[in-house]
């Protein structure tokens, strides 16, 4: 057996951090195990696994070498990423000392949905260089991050070719932002976020909508968002606008 580890992704918080493992027996692919590191503090893994390798040890060796790529960039801690569906997943999970961080879900948008009008006078486009000061504070108090992880995650959207950042703005100040990155076969909705100061306004669902109809005519694939299942007001206001659950994932840490 062979492990490997192609190029890192862009948008890490550890510069130079492998990111991706792969196991080749005789040539052919049997597992991969891949790192999400957008804060500097914790590791999320992702792992698969050929059926025909499972229970064999080789999700272990790949952690192990995931692992020790990792402890020179001093993570915190670990998130697991397991498919409640999955019973080899489980099987991990039983094995490793691990507990329950939160549950998220990957929604997909019906393109049958009748979208809302949009009355609050709200304007989204591109965001400018001078929008990234007032971004960076929208979305560090709104996802309580520190004004660091929240510049880094916003300066990693602006370097992604495969993203565009938008501003949601009220007579031409930004109060929301949100992040429209293209990845394979679909386009995702990320960073989604209105200042705290004028949230329950109804602005987080003008700000979809208009995304919505930004895209709709240009984009004909999958359009995907990620949510936490514990912040009920999103999970409601998606639903609400035509989001429907593809899959979860519950993610379990592991102390580090």
């Amino acid at each position: 057996m062979g492990l490997s580890c192609p190029d890192s992704d862009v948008l890490s918080a550890h510069p130079g951090m492998p990111l991706f493992f792969l196991a080749r027996e005789d040539g052919e692919l049997t597992g991969a195990l891949a790192l999400f590191d957008p804060e500097p503090h914790e590791i999320e893994v992702t792992a698969l696994v050929r059926p025909d390798r499972r229970r064999q040890g080789l999700f272990t060796a790949l952690w192990k070498c995931a692992r020790q790529a990792a402890a020179p960039f001093r993570p915190e801690r670990a998130l697991f990423c397991v498919d409640p569906a999955c019973p080899s997943g489980e099987a991990v999970r039983r094995r490793f000392p691990l507990s329950l961080d939160h549950s998220e879900s990957t929604l997909v948008y019906d393109r049958s949905t009748v979208l809302p009008a949009v009355e609050s006078g709200l304007i989204l486009r591109p965001a400018g260089e001078a929008d990234f000061p007032a971004l960076t504070e929208i979305a560090a108090a709104a996802f309580r991050d520190s004004p660091e992880e929240a510049a880094h995650i916003l300066a990693s959207f602006r370097e992604d070719v495969h993203s565009a950042v938008f501003a949601a703005c009220l007579e031409g100040a930004p109060v929301g932002q949100i992040v429209l990155r293209q990845q394979e076969d679909a386009l995702y909705l990320c960073s989604l976020c209105i200042r705290p100061d004028r949230q329950g306004r109804g602005l987080g669902r003008d700000m979809l909508t208009l995304s919505l109809n930004e895209v709709l005519g240009r984009w004909g694939g999958l359009i995907r968002l990620d949510v936490d299942l514990e912040n009920a007001a999103a999970l409601g206001l998606y639903t609400g606008l035509g989001f429907r659950e593809e899959r979860r994932c519950d993610y379990y840490a592991l102390p580090l």
